[in-house]
């Protein structure tokens, strides 16, 4: 019997950004449920669905890194336009029924030309950047990313710092995230508006290690407080000791009938 590490439902959301957003909304903290997101499968979903809580709102496709094909839309039109483009899928299915009615005169059943699936997200005004948080057990490595000149978007920017000073109020957050999730790592692309923290995206497995590669110190919770470690770490060390935690964490839980 193989036991996966961590559970299969993290593993699900690997590059899935619409599975994130389940994840989200049935892990029942509300501190990462209050930045709300709308996830759609089809176009059709989304023009029967959607609510607009507000504008501007920013559209992502499910899979993608480094910001590819997001965009912010500023007014309704814009967000169906965004919306249509995310979800495109051509079939030649249907145009191939489509041909095929021109000449027998029966109709078809088409299936959606827009089945790629997308995210719509609040637009956090006023961010210079956020900050990219990779957690292995007790260890919190972050980098800040500056957005884009002109552009809202951090993510691909290569405008990167390892900021000695981060706000108290960004670690404790991402410890929250962590230990709400229950993984033996965790990356997490967090934003900072000076008075609250908004988490954008999670990733559990396959996750880039520049972060932890190239950071000169990581910052750790102890004595109820953050200490920060100037000492560089190795990936492989961190992720053998964190995977060993995680699973003495667990054996504990399941002997006490937790």
């Amino acid at each position: 019997k193989a036991i996966l590490i961590p559970d299969l439902p993290y593993f699900r959301a690997h590059h899935n950004k619409v599975f994130m957003e389940v994840l989200r909304d049935v892990i029942g903290n509300k501190e990462i449920q209050k930045f709300s997101s709308q996830s759609f499968g089809t176009y059709e979903e989304y023009k029967q669905f959607f609510v607009q809580k507000g504008l501007p709102v920013v559209l992502k496709p499910s899979a993608g890194s480094k910001s590819r094909n997001v965009s912010v839309a500023h007014n309704k039109k814009e967000v169906d336009r965004y919306a249509r483009r995310l979800s495109a899928t051509p079939s030649f299915f249907n145009l191939m029924l489509w041909c095929r009615n021109l000449f027998d005169g029966r109709g078809f059943s088409r299936i959606s030309n827009n089945r790629r699936k997308f995210t719509i997200q609040p637009f956090i005004p006023n961010l210079l950047g956020d900050y990219k948080i990779v957690v292995y057990g007790e260890k919190y490595f972050v980098l800040f990313r500056e957005n884009r000149p002109g552009d809202f978007r951090a993510s691909g920017s290569g405008r990167l710092s390892f900021p000695k000073n981060v706000p108290q109020e960004v670690l404790s957050y991402a410890r929250q995230v962590f230990e709400t999730f229950k993984v033996p790592f965790i990356s997490i692309d967090v934003g900072y508006d000076g008075q609250l923290c908004y988490l954008f995206e999670f990733q559990f497995v396959l996750f880039g290690q520049y972060v932890i590669e190239k950071s000169p110190r990581y910052f750790h919770w102890n004595e109820n407080r953050w200490n920060c470690v100037e000492n560089r770490s190795v990936v492989e060390d961190e992720l053998v000791l964190s995977t060993h935690s995680y699973i003495q964490k667990r054996n504990k839980e399941v002997s006490d009938g937790s």
